[in-house]
């Protein structure tokens, strides 16, 4: 019996001793295959082990487990590497690998300015055409709406394009009436007419958008002006049969055998001319707060701040004429004629805030409004002259001073405005746009407004009145580049 044990022991000893090569030869195989710092091109090529040998719940190593190489004598699943090494080309292991793209991290890189897109996650990356895409609003198809939306972060924006406008009427101040009928007002300053003028837009982004997609910051200078706000009108009598409500004693037109009341009352015809002009300058900061300017990041709404100096000169002229009973104004060189002006000069200095706010609509079409308020200094300058046709000044009788006075005043004032209008995109570089505007001064100093109820009052003149309102309207249209 012992003999058999000892027997027995001999042969399992020596079985191990001759097996125990082979087992270590497999198992530093699998070592050397999940070594950290393997040479891909020094791993084994092995077969995949047939399904039966699979165990469930074992991970995978490629396409089989250390596991299923060594059967499954009761042995412990190989753990999933730290760092797996690469896929080896030509392995059974083989995949296509997609690269995820990482979401904005606020880094906005050097490219930012430059047509480059700053980040690759969806709704921030570019087409090959360089427009943003609209993947995230959802209204269209991602890339649908190229064709529409500004280049990546660009860098500047240049709108031109013209504005056609005219102002309220004034107070009426009236200058004729029939002589002997005092009840008939004929005639007061006139309207202004339509006037139009250029307007242009430029805009530079500053910076980035620390979210991602287009700058959020951008700093805009703004010029449009409106000349030719001009009006006329007339009255002749053959009868001479003109005079005016305003009281034209004490004023002499050269001289004691020329005073103002022989020109204006009795007389053959009465004319009176207004010329406007409106000019507006801007230098402003715009701050999107929604994903920077329309269209980009795919918002189809967007809404902006908007900040800085503005400077505003409007001009208000007036010129009112006589020829005296029996002649035409043309003849005799003018000595028959008596005319005299009131020009005042509003330049408004100050502050103004507003916002923007845009809302596509399609891939195409873009509604847009914007409001503006503003606080202003208001210096105003203000001139009158009174001469007879031929250039021979008038003067005051009392005084004996020149009918040729000036002042000038500084006043508070406020500011108004608001544009309406629509944008239609071409494509990714150019859009057309048109509205309306609306504008509002109080605050300002108009030329009626400055004419005294006696002419011959000289402090009447020079005392300027500032507490006079302008309400202007009209259409603007142009088009825009941006790169």
């Amino acid at each position: 019996m012992m003999k058999s044990v000892r027997r027995m022991s001999a042969l399992v000893v020596l079985s191990g001793l001759l097996t125990a090569p082979a087992y270590a030869q497999d198992l530093g195989a699998a070592s050397y295959q999940t070594g950290r710092y393997a040479q891909p091109s020094l791993l084994p090529e092995y077969q995949p082990a047939p399904a039966v040998m699979q165990t469930a719940g074992q991970q995978p190593y490629g396409s089989y487990t250390v596991a299923a190489r060594r059967g499954t004598e009761g042995l412990e699943a190989a753990p999933a590497p730290v760092n797996p090494p690469s896929v080896v080309s030509g392995s059974p292991s083989d995949e296509t690998v997609t690269a995820q793209p990482l979401p904005p991290t606020g880094d906005c890189g050097a490219g930012c300015n430059g047509g480059t897109p700053i980040f690759s996650a969806p709704g921030y990356g570019c087409s090959s055409a360089n427009p943003w895409t609209d993947a995230v609003s959802g209204n269209c198809a991602s890339g649908a709406c190229d064709v529409c939306l500004p280049t990546c972060c660009p860098n500047w924006s240049v709108y031109v394009g013209g504005v056609v406008m005219s102002r309220d009427s004034s107070n009426k101040k009236w200058l004729t009436y029939e002589t002997g009928n005092n009840a008939n007002q004929l005639m007061y300053p006139p309207d202004a007419d339509w006037g139009g003028g250029p307007e242009v837009r430029i805009m530079k982004a500053i910076g980035c958008n620390p979210c991602g997609g287009c700058p959020a910051n951008y700093i805009e200078g703004v010029y449009y002006g409106v000349y030719g706000m001009d009006g006329y009108d007339s009255r002749y009598s053959p009868t001479n049969q003109l005079s005016t409500p305003l009281d034209v004693g004490f004023v002499n037109y050269v001289s004691a055998g020329f005073p103002a009341v022989g020109f204006f009352d009795n007389a053959r015809e009465h004319r009176v001319w207004r010329e406007d002009e409106f000019h507006n300058v801007e230098v402003n900061w715009v701050h999107y707060f929604c994903g920077g300017s329309p269209g980009c990041n795919g918002q189809p709404f967007s809404i902006a701040g908007v900040a800085g100096f503005r400077f505003i000169k409007f001009q208000d002229e007036l010129l009112f004429g006589s020829v005296s009973s029996g002649n035409e104004f043309g003849s005799n060189g003018g000595v028959n004629e008596a005319y005299f002006t009131s020009d005042v000069d509003n330049n408004l200095y100050g502050f103004q805030i507003g916002a923007l706010m845009s809302h596509r609509i399609g891939c195409n079409w873009n509604l847009f409004a914007a409001p503006k308020i503003g606080i202003f200094g208001n210096h105003i300058e203000f001139s009158t002259h009174g001469y007879r046709g031929d250039g021979a000044t008038a003067t005051f009788s009392t005084t004996g001073n020149a009918f040729n006075l000036s002042n000038q005043k500084d006043d508070f004032a406020v500011m108004g405005q608001l544009d309406l209008g629509v944008d239609y995109c071409i494509n990714s570089n150019w859009k057309i746009t048109g509205g309306y505007r609306v504008l509002g001064i109080a605050g300002v100093a108009l030329a009626d407004d400055q004419i005294p109820a006696y002419l011959a009052a000289e402090n009447d003149w020079t005392d300027i009145e500032s507490n006079g309102t302008l309400i202007m309207h009209g259409a603007f249209a142009g088009v825009t580049y941006s790169w």
